[in-house]
């Protein structure tokens, strides 16, 4: 057995800078070289492909999650008048509305309200200054509100023969009775029957946002300027 063990160690790979004994030059450690290859820099879709790169600047790029392209949501009709409306009413100016449409009408619920309100089908167009939405009272008249209701933009002017839509953002229950309040500021409008829902009048200033106010006359079973009733 050699006694000297730098004999035994000459030409040995020793990694780092370890020392050579009895005064050998040390020996360095050969670090293999890595080159990058040609790697691509990620083309899918979605998450660019990654590789085995030493430098991080040049891991491929991800090109980001594509937008959805999902279907946008849409209005589904909760609530119909018999359509056309045939019969005209006037004679509204200045005048305070209410239709009382009740739970037996009403198909689907939704978390926002849209209108549709038509003027006179023959007589002349109308305009609507102010519109509410709300629970109808579960007591009191049949023209109350349950509570302060919400109100929506007034669609105007409307022309003879035509229709404007009001969206108001308020939660609708199919269970419950639901009351559209509107003041016509002057103008004629469309009337149909319909069993069901209440419709009541007062003349005077504009109360559509009233909860419980006095003098209104009830004609159950008649709809007048509200044609349809739309929820999302």
């Amino acid at each position: 057995m050699p006694t000297n063990l730098d004999s035994c160690i000459t030409g040995i790979f020793i990694p780092g800078n370890i020392g050579a004994s009895s005064g050998q030059t040390p020996v360095q450690p050969t670090v293999p070289s890595f080159s990058v290859g040609n790697y691509g820099a990620g083309t899918a879709a979605g998450v660019g492909g990654a590789h085995g790169d030493t430098n991080p600047s040049s891991v491929g790029t991800a090109a980001g999650v594509g937008a959805a392209s999902g279907v946008s949501p849409s209005w589904t009709a909760t609530f119909n008048a018999p359509q056309p409306f045939t019969n005209n009413s006037t004679g509204w100016t200045n005048h305070c509305h209410r239709e009382r449409i009740y739970a037996a009408q009403i198909s689907t619920s939704g978390s926002q309200v849209r209108i549709t309100m038509r003027s006179s089908p023959s007589a002349g167009g109308c305009t609507i200054d102010a519109v509410s939405f709300g629970q109808a009272a579960a007591a009191g008249n049949v023209w109350d509100f349950a509570g302060t209701p919400t109100s929506g933009t007034a669609p105007g002017a409307i022309a003879a023969n035509s229709a404007a839509t009001v969206v108001i953002n308020v939660a609708v229950d199919e269970t419950k009775d639901y009351i559209v309040a509107w003041h016509m500021a002057g103008g004629d409008v469309g009337e149909v029957g319909m069993s069901g829902p209440n419709f009541c009048w007062k003349g005077g200033a504009d109360e559509s946002t009233v909860t419980a106010p006095s003098g209104y006359t009830p004609n159950s079973n008649l709809v007048l300027v509200i044609s349809k009733l739309e929820v999302m």
